[in-house]
């Protein structure tokens, strides 16, 4: 299989060590736009819309 170490994909590797969760498990996901640093708390609180809304707000 080319590009593996030991059965991981390279692309795979890459992702793990660069992406996203890369960046949180090294501490670096602040500034967070959603959530308070100091408590960890969502900024704005979350609402969660009801089928019948969600159906709403479907182009037709």
């Amino acid at each position: 299989m080319g590009n593996t170490l030991k059965g991981v994909p390279f692309v795979g590797l890459q992702a793990s060590l660069f992406g996203p969760d890369a960046r949180a498990l090294r501490g670096q996901g602040w500034p967070h736009p959603f959530f308070d640093r100091s408590t960890g708390e969502p900024i704005r609180t979350p609402i969660v819309l009801t089928r019948p809304e969600r159906e709403a707000l479907r182009p037709a």
